[in-house]
């Protein structure tokens, strides 16, 4: 733990040297946020001050961030790269506390897993997400991967079907859950009728069968006949 009063860096240098300051706690944003503006501010964030230097050059940013008054638990992400060389990589949490003190947290990981609806399917998707545990706060997520995403089953659409006969043809009518299959829909000759709010199409009274069963061949789609 050190008292010193917690100096950050945001920084760019060409396209491999770059610095970045991110507050996860109390509220999540990028301290690169905070002021555009050229030379030194001193701002009030609410749960902490901090002095703010703006240096930046036409292409490159340059800002120096001095916490001068920590009122509340503050949760710190520093990360970037020091050159382009992938081992100078590095990402570094901080909690900071009243009044000034720093204390560097270890990152912990584990590995969940979320079902997740998907157009006309269920799938599991297995993350790995990275966190720090703060005293008295709780867990306080860092970033999250994804590992692997598997489908676990696709969602059936229900398709019902009006049969509305007349001599020498028919009118088939749809409705249901028509809009994620529209496409397959038009493919098939259908056309929306505005006004009933309907799927509609004529057909011959001999390929009313054979009709029903294109419908059936639409994938993921379970046909109710009316």
């Amino acid at each position: 733990m050190s008292s010193e009063p917690p100096r950050f860096g945001i920084w760019t240098w060409g396209s491999c040297r770059h610095s970045h300051v991110v507050v996860l706690h109390p509220r999540r944003f990028s301290l690169g946020e905070v002021t555009g503006r050229h030379g030194e501010h001193i701002v009030d964030l609410g749960f902490m001050t901090i002095k703010y230097t703006n240096n930046d050059s036409r292409k490159n940013l340059n800002r120096r961030i001095e916490v001068v008054e920590v009122r509340s638990p503050v949760v710190i992400r520093n990360y970037g790269a020091s050159s382009c060389n992938p081992s100078s990589r590095f990402d570094r949490i901080y909690l900071l506390m009243p009044p000034n003190n720093v204390t560097e947290l270890e990152v912990r990981e584990r590995v969940e897993e979320r079902m997740v609806e998907r157009e006309s399917k269920t799938v599991r998707v297995t993350e790995l997400i990275r966190y720090v545990e703060v005293p008295d706060v709780g867990a306080i997520e860092i970033d999250r991967k994804t590992l692997r995403v598997d489908t676990v089953e696709y969602k059936k659409y229900v398709l019902k079907v009006y049969v509305i006969k007349s001599p020498g043809k028919t009118v088939i009518e749809l409705n249901g859950d028509t809009f994620p299959i529209k496409d397959k829909l038009k493919e098939l000759g259908y056309k929306w009728d505005s006004l009933d709010k309907v799927w509609k199409k004529i057909v011959h009274n001999d390929y009313i069968n054979v009709e029903i069963e294109r419908l059936k061949g639409i994938d993921n789609v379970e046909v109710t006949v009316m």
